[in-house]
């Protein structure tokens, strides 16, 4: 089963010789690499939740305040 996740277009401004005056699209796609139906430009994965670097962040912030109570 391969995962999914949520794309959304790079571009930035006119698109499509200024037919559009910007691309919104987003889709869910399997994992890879995706360029914009609408537009051509390239597809970045949107984060669905915070990384695990945020959470292991947040975890070392609230021991570091735990231990300042003591």
């Amino acid at each position: 089963m391969a995962l999914e996740y949520l794309y959304r277009c790079t571009s930035e401004g006119e698109v499509n010789n200024g037919l559009k005056k910007q691309c919104d699209f987003e889709f869910v796609f399997e994992e890879g690499e995706h360029n914009c139906p609408l537009c051509g430009s390239a597809l970045k994965r949107v984060p669905s939740g915070p990384s695990v670097s945020d959470l292991l962040r947040k975890g070392q912030q609230e021991v570091a305040k735990k231990k300042d109570k003591k």
